[in-house]
């Protein structure tokens, strides 16, 4: 059986050795250096004794952020009001850069998650919501949307959603919001009924060649140019070259020349 200090005689013993951080108490510990009347576990040990958190415990005043007193979640919006902080980046950039006050927390959004804290856009005051708490339209209507628009592709869509026309209840990403929810294809969303040749059925690979030798074409820059009007069939890709890398044996093997 051991005798063990008093919280005063460890607190005493363990701020002698001068430990400027709680990891450092933690390297201690699995030293094996540690007297054996000094628990492991002194605050639970001098929970009732005495105890007032590791940074009083070690020295080094560095308290956890539940034993710290902040102030409300409220003063902490009108301090960012004041600097004129306006983002997660810019809070970070401060806070790295700046001491913060001893009241205020680095990491707000847990410490306020059930005092307050709304998201990043109520605590700037920008009303900017995360794509994740969004409520978006759903996919019907989101689609007669975007067709109404009439954008051609997909290009035209993402240009489309930077400008201040953009209906903010539509996604930037309809093919990732609406995966599990009616999402078909580009084409179908934008009204163009294209669709990309990594989703389309292509007939074989010989009755592609007798297709292309049929237009005696001269060579591959004539082929893409023919693939750009409305006689090339949907089940026949432009870049026959990658869709039937397998087979494909050339340009002239492809057209019939020689």
């Amino acid at each position: 059986r051991k005798k063990i200090f008093t919280i005063e005689e460890a607190r005493s013993y363990i701020q002698s050795l001068n430990f400027k951080s709680r990891r450092g108490w933690e390297n201690y510990l699995k030293s094996g250096e540690k007297p054996l009347n000094i628990p492991s576990n002194p605050e639970r040990i001098y929970r009732n004794k005495g105890w007032k958190g590791s940074g009083d415990f070690l020295g080094n005043n560095n308290l956890s952020n539940k034993d710290k007193s902040y102030i409300t979640f409220e003063e902490v919006k009108e301090f960012v009001r004041i600097n004129n902080i306006k983002s997660a980046n810019e809070w970070r950039e401060f806070v790295k850069n700046k001491k913060l006050p001893a009241n205020i927390p680095n990491a707000v959004n847990k410490v306020y998650e059930n005092n307050g804290w709304k998201g990043w856009g109520d605590f700037f005051q920008t009303d900017i919501v995360a794509n994740y708490n969004k409520k978006y339209l759903n996919y019907d209507a989101a689609k007669k949307y975007a067709i109404s628009q009439k954008i051609q592709s997909v290009r035209e869509w993402r240009v489309f959603c930077k400008s201040k026309q953009f209906n903010p209840l539509i996604p930037t990403n309809p093919n990732v919001t609406y995966k599990a929810n009616g999402w078909e294809h580009w084409g179908a969303f934008l009204g163009t009924d294209k669709i990309s040749d990594n989703l389309k059925v292509f007939r074989s690979f010989s009755d592609a060649k007798i297709f292309a030798k049929k237009l005696k074409l001269s060579g591959k820059e004539k082929w893409f140019q023919f693939c750009k009007t409305k006689e090339k069939p949907d089940d026949i890709p432009s870049g026959v070259s990658k869709t039937y890398k397998s087979e494909w044996k050339g340009w002239a093997d492809f057209l019939g020349k020689e």
